[in-house]
């Protein structure tokens, strides 16, 4: 389950709080009891405009072709493909993320093939 927010939802919660009259807030002397009511009411209008929607989760495709070691790879390919893009690397940096990247994908096609 998940809350649904949406804008309008958003726009409803905004209008709901607009709406209250606050006057259990203001009125406290004790901090504690104001806060108290200010949450109270809060989560109130929170709720009734973020109703929690009952969602279906899509059936993952079938990877189980997908070893550790790709896995790892995959990790690998990722963090350095991270860094040629916030760091300046020399030619053979470059050179060798391009051939790490050839060769990814051919195993990756290979297990592909087989799985």
């Amino acid at each position: 389950m998940r809350k649904q927010v949406t804008y309008n939802n958003i726009a409803e919660f905004k209008h709901l709080l607009s709406k209250e009259a606050w006057n259990n807030v203001y009125n406290c002397s004790d901090v504690n009891f104001s806060l108290e009511a200010f949450l109270a009411t809060f989560l109130h209008c929170f709720n009734i405009a973020f109703p929690f929607k009952r969602v279906n989760l899509r059936e993952r495709p079938n990877k189980k072709w997908l070893s550790k070691g790709l896995i790892v790879s995959s990790k690998r390919l990722q963090t350095l493909n991270n860094l040629k893009r916030t760091v300046t690397l020399t030619d053979e940096a470059v050179i060798y993320i391009a051939n790490y990247q050839r060769m990814y994908k051919r195993v990756l096609r290979e297990a592909k093939k087989k799985g």
